[in-house]
């Protein structure tokens, strides 16, 4: 008998610090995600706000720094075609760059939009894999839609794209939550 009290003891003892532990896991992860996914939708306002006023400035000199301010946001080792294009339109502030600059920072903060939702979800391991996989698919969606490659070929004849770095996607990035 005393054996059989021993085993309940130690089966509630047990239960007690495995569900201390789960619990505690969940409120740490709640806490991380909402302030990350917090900050990321300030980076993403932030880049919303800077890129067209950058397009749409005349003072080379503000161009410069709002160049500056906008590099900064980014990181130096994934983003460097948009670097590329920043440097570009600061050289060279044509409608065409500037359309081509528009729609490289629409599609990185579609892929940030997409991981974010998917690592505040329940499974929030590979969401940067994830989001790319659901970005590529909504491309090809739209690309079968009318968004022929007649007028991506013709974007890119005007805006010399051979000139750029090749475009990654985000999967051959490798990409990785935090």
């Amino acid at each position: 008998m005393p054996d059989y009290w021993l085993t309940v003891g130690a089966a509630a003892l047990i239960a007690a610090v495995t569900s201390a532990i789960v619990s505690m896991w969940g409120v740490s992860r709640n806490i991380k995600h909402k302030a990350v996914i917090e900050e990321r939708q300030s980076w993403r306002q932030a880049l919303r706000e800077l890129v067209p006023a950058f397009v749409g400035q005349e003072d080379m000199r503000e161009r410069e720094r709002m160049r500056n301010e906008i590099v900064l946001r980014l990181n130096p080792y994934k983003e460097q075609i948009a670097v590329f294009l920043l440097n570009k339109y600061v050289l060279t502030p044509t409608p065409e760059v500037g359309r081509e600059l528009v729609e490289h920072f629409q599609e990185m903060l579609k892929l940030e939009w997409q991981r974010a939702k998917r690592e505040s979800g329940l499974i929030p391991w590979g969401a940067g894999w994830r989001a790319g996989l659901s970005v590529e698919r909504q491309k090809r969606r739209a690309a079968g839609s009318g968004s022929s490659d007649e007028t991506d070929t013709a974007s890119s004849q005007v805006t010399g794209a051979s000139e750029r770095p090749e475009r990654r996607t985000p999967n051959a990035l490798g990409s990785r939550t935090i």
